[in-house]
């Protein structure tokens, strides 16, 4: 839980170039800078900002804050700033007085004024200020509204082109998820990024009432890891509900109502409450949104929270008499379109807590074919539950079974499987609940049964077939790669028939992750994009799973065929529309895949963010194995930078490649390289056994960068020939070349991982090279390839000894790793099983090669954090 201090200075984020503006105009490029955007988007903290950095710079300052009321007088703006006695009807002598107040004493820099709401601005203090700047007596930084009409002040103050005008953005994003970062002290996960994001527009005000809002109401938690907002609807401050009912005051009433409740409104049905000038003027002020939608005009309101604050204001009665009157208005033109029928029933569950069943199952199917899952489930629930088909319990299961609420899921689960009669309803019924069972159940064993007692009792061979696909991604979750493809790899997903296609797509969906697992990640990469296709052109069918997790799929086959770059964008772009959608358990698997992706390029800080958001969102939804994938990421990251997670990968299965990963890593952070390597060792003769040549080739790598590259040169090199791709490439030519401590071939290799975005693996080998270069006296290539091997927050045991002119062997290495990480002679003589004089003969000559009086001196040339 996280309590605000309201002491503390709120974070200035998403500014720089603004920032950049500042320096010019204090530089004395130009004499006036302008802020300009709509109501909250920041300017006066970012006016204020640059008043303080001109103080700080030896400006004097001064505040000038404009308002309606001061308009109407002359001179009113600055009346606090003239002399007392001052004869304004001379504007000559006034002038020459006023700058002699402005004035300041030798050696200062000058005089900067803030200026607030520059539209409200007599024109009388406009001009005065003006010639103030144009004489250099004063510089000004000014504040603008968005959209405000031109007046005598923005005229003389705003109309030189020696004025910089700096039109105000909303917040992106990531600018969010930064002040965030830094108001709680810790990363912010995704989805509370996404809430904040959406509910605020970017808009800097109302994000900063919504942030303190749910400080003040302790609606923050932390799992240790990342924090999250609790999973209830963000509102604003009172005073930010009274500023947007300000705004708001000015509209149409019946305009209001009708877009808070039924947006988005055609403009047709708009001008039914409001005739068209009104409309314009509305928009003009910055309150409505105009998009095209086809033919249609559309309307709705320019930013959320001005929805929520008038359906807020809305009494109940008022509420249902809109809801009911769009109903007619949809229903008077024969309610033909698509989205019709969800509209329909929307509005009468909500006007009247009540719908026919058969509509609410049209608008439920419309709502989960847009992957709006809570939409859905809402519809079918106001279905009496005696009415209630198989079809209305698996569309509320799966939706809840993607949101990740696990034991909802397993509730609507078994009554599904009660209601079942068909062979395609037990089939349906199976798909769903087999993953289930895998992966929040544990319970591979149980989910295979399942899988093969439902495929016993069918006599469609169609059908059988498609268990077969099932039964396959469920061997692929169990690491059982050849057998997976074996039952996976049966056809192009453009040529099944449509009607079939549902479960076709649900149930062959892992096989471009098996097809990877095998070595054949070109294949892998063409499936997913055509299954991607077909997804999408089949959108219609209710049970389809997102097509964002076929881009999920994409982005781990393009990593693993070497393009990391193209990897990152296709599995950013999953994360996104899957957490736009609400798809939890989909999310945490586009999450690990882009920690995953991130570590296998060496971006050691992503790569701990997207594994702490697949951490943080798997413990909550209760997946065990999940979340024990991401947890070792974690681990496998903190060991790359040196650190030993203490709670690393306490669950590790049979064939689990990246538990034995991280577990390794946290051996290796404490210089148990011998250790590390042989658990590694036993992973490779599972993966070997169970057809997983990348996962094979992978681990042989990570071994070789903890030392045992001569042990696995020879089998990569057989490896080669399995796997295509050229990150499979790279990764043999480093373990071959570093085997063969060639500087040469270690140069080739660090330029092929380089290619293929590998950047950490590269630095390694060139790093490697750089020794070997050194042994050999070559102190010019040394250099040039110790150029190559700097990365940034990396500590692994390659990149442990630099500049050295005789490298460590092997042994002494290892021995020096334990001690630099605080390990006695006396513990690592005993994990070796060597003589306490050995070890320290071992270490001695390490200082010697490294040029260090003891083990004080150590850890800092071993590159080793304590």
């Amino acid at each position: 839980m996280y309590r605000w201090n309201d002491d503390r200075e709120w974070p200035l984020v998403g500014r720089d170039d603004e920032l950049e503006a500042c320096a010019g105009l204090l530089s004395g490029v130009r004499p006036g800078l302008v802020f300009r955007g709509p109501l909250g988007a920041g300017k006066s903290r970012l006016a204020a900002e640059c008043l303080s950095r001109a103080a700080a710079a030896g400006f004097r300052t001064t505040r000038v804050t404009c308002s309606e009321a001061a308009q109407t007088v002359p001179f009113g703006a600055i009346a606090h700033l003239l002399p007392p006695d001052v004869g304004l009807a001379d504007p000559v002598t006034a002038f020459h007085r006023v700058a002699d107040t402005f004035a300041v004493r030798a050696g200062e820099p000058g005089r900067v004024l803030m200026i607030d709401d520059l539209h409200l601005m007599d024109g009388a203090s406009a001009v005065l200020l003006r010639q103030l700047a144009d004489t250099g007596v004063a510089r000004y930084v000014a504040t603008l509204r968005g959209g405000a009409p031109a007046c005598a002040a923005t005229s003389a103050l705003c109309g030189s082109d020696a004025v910089r005008h700096v039109d105000l953005q909303p917040l992106t994003r990531d600018d969010v998820a930064e002040l965030l970062h830094r108001v709680l002290g810790g990363p912010a996960g995704q989805r509370t990024v996404h809430e904040f994001f959406t509910a605020s527009g970017g808009n800097a005000l109302f994000l900063h009432e919504l942030v303190v809002n749910a400080l003040r109401r302790q609606m923050f938690r932390s799992d240790g890891r990342m924090w999250e907002v609790s999973e209830y609807e963000l509102c604003g401050t009172a005073r930010l509900r009274d500023i947007v009912r300000r705004l708001l005051a000015s509209a149409n009433r019946p305009l209001v109502e009708m877009v808070a409740l039924c947006a988005p409104v055609s403009l047709a049905d708009a001008e039914h409450v409001a005739p068209l000038p009104e409309l314009i003027d509305v928009e003009a002020a910055g309150l409505l949104r105009v998009d095209r939608d086809g033919r249609r005009t559309m309307l709705s309101f320019a930013h959320p929270l001005y929805a929520e604050t008038a359906r807020a204001d809305i009494p109940v009665l008022r509420h249902r008499a809109v809801l009911l009157e769009a109903v007619a208005q949809i229903e008077s033109y024969g309610g033909r379109r698509r989205e019709d029928a969800l509209r329909i029933a929307s509005y009468r569950l909500a006007a009247t807590g009540t719908a026919d069943p058969a509509l609410l199952r049209r608008a439920a199917t419309i709502a989960r074919q847009a992957h709006d899952y809570p939409h859905a489930i809402r519809l079918l629930r106001a279905v009496p539950e005696a009415g209630r088909t198989l079809t209305d319990t698996l569309l509320v299961a799966d939706s809840l079974v993607q949101m990740g609420s696990a034991e909802l899921a397993e509730e609507a689960l078994t009554t599904a499987s009660a209601q079942a009669a068909t062979d395609e309803d037990r089939v349906r019924v199976t798909l769903i609940r087999t993953r289930d069972l895998f992966w929040r159940g544990h319970s591979a064993a149980g989910a295979l049964e399942l899988s093969r007692r439902t495929q016993a009792g069918l006599a469609s061979e169609d059908l059988r077939a498609v268990l077969d696909l099932n039964e396959g991604g469920l061997q692929f979750a169990l690491g059982n790669a050849a057998e997976a493809v074996r039952l996976l790899d049966v056809g192009d997903p453009g040529s099944i028939d449509p009607a079939g296609m549902p479960l076709w797509l649900l149930a062959a969906g892992p096989t471009p992750d098996a097809l990877v697992a095998v070595g054949r990640t070109a294949d892998a990469v063409e499936w997913a994009r055509r299954a991607y296709e077909a997804n999408l052109r089949n959108a219609d069918h209710a049970l389809l799973p997102h097509a964002a997790t076929h881009l999920t799929s994409l982005g781990s086959a393009q990593a693993e065929a070497g393009d990391l770059v193209a990897a990152r964008e296709a599995l950013r772009r999953a994360f996104t529309e899957l957490l736009d959608a609400g798809a939890g358990l989909p999310r945490a698997w586009a999450a690990i895949a882009l920690g995953r992706t991130e570590l296998l390029a060496g971006q050691l800080g992503a790569a701990q963010q997207w594994y702490r958001e697949a951490a943080s969102l798997t413990r909550g939804l209760g997946y065990r194995r999940a979340y024990a994938i991401a947890t070792a990421g974690l681990a496998a990251v903190a060991g790359q930078q040196g650190k030993a997670l203490p709670d690393a990968t306490a669950e590790v299965w049979p064939v689990d490649v990246d538990g034995r990963v991280g577990r390794a890593w946290t051996l290796a952070a404490s210089g148990a390289l011998t250790e590390a390597r042989a658990l590694l060792t036993r992973a490779v003769t599972v993966a070997r056994e169970f057809g997983a040549v990348t996962d094979e080739l992978y681990l042989l790598t990570e071994i070789a960068r903890l030392g045992g590259a001569a042990d696995v040169s020879a089998r990569a090199e057989t490896l080669a020939a399995a796997c295509d791709g050229r990150l499979a490439a790279a990764r043999v030519a480093f373990i071959t070349a570093l085997a063969a401590n060639d500087p040469h071939r270690l140069l080739d290799a660090a330029a092929l991982l380089r290619e293929t975005g590998a950047e950490l693996v590269a630095a390694e080998s060139a790093n490697c090279a750089a020794l070997a270069f050194a042994a050999d006296g070559e102190a010019r290539r040394a250099a040039a390839a110790t150029a190559l091997a700097r990365h940034d927050g990396a500590a692994t045991p390659l990149l442990a000894v630099r500049d050295t002119i005789v490298p460590l062997t092997g042994r002494e290495r290892e021995i020096a790793l334990r001690a630099a990480s605080g390990a006695s002679s006396r513990d690592i003589a005993r994990s070796l099983t060597l003589s306490v004089r050995t070890v320290d003969n071992h270490l001695t000559r390490a200082y010697t090669k490294l040029g260090v009086a003891g083990r004080r001196e150590l850890a800092q040339a071993m590159n080793v954090s304590q």
